[in-house]
């Protein structure tokens, strides 16, 4: 775990209410990789929009850093303009902090901030 980042004191899974500019690549073909955004982020999950009303699938893959490894993740529900995804591969301590800054917020704290764009 990266040097003071507090992740080890907060109970799982954490719930960190944010928006952070991120892109989803919904196919396996050469298509690119589109613009998302994700809300509620926690180890295990995440909501995310999509600005231009695009239909995700029901598995995709999600990036949330930029230059960052492919997170695949699982509908599991729809709304208007949101889905809430399951990573198949909770993310680990380590990524989680390396987000924090970018959200705005120091751990254990609610509320939204902006990242960088890709």
């Amino acid at each position: 775990m990266p040097a003071g980042c507090a992740m080890t004191t907060l109970p799982r899974p954490v719930r960190i209410q944010a928006l952070l500019t991120s892109r989803a690549k919904l196919d396996r073909t050469a298509a690119p990789a589109i613009l998302c955004f994700l809300h509620n982020l926690s180890d295990d999950g995440a909501c995310v929009s999509f600005p231009d009303g695009a239909a995700p699938p029901e598995r995709f893959d999600l990036f949330l850093e930029q230059g960052g490894q492919a997170h695949p993740v699982e509908i599991r529900w729809r709304d208007s303009d949101r889905v809430g995804v399951r990573f198949l591969d909770p993310l680990s301590d380590e990524t989680l902090c390396r987000l924090l800054p970018h959200l705005g917020l120091a751990a254990g704290e609610g509320g939204a901030g902006d990242a960088p764009g890709f």
